[in-house]
């Protein structure tokens, strides 16, 4: 059984690529639009 650790990956490559593009965008993120 290793569907845990495939969504611990998962989970890990979304954080990953949500903070390089909040970076990238130069906007912290969880910032309410408006």
């Amino acid at each position: 059984m290793k569907r845990r650790l495939a969504i611990l990956a998962a989970f890990a490559i979304v954080t990953h690529w949500s903070a390089l593009f909040a970076q990238t965008i130069d906007v912290p993120p969880l910032t309410p639009l408006g």
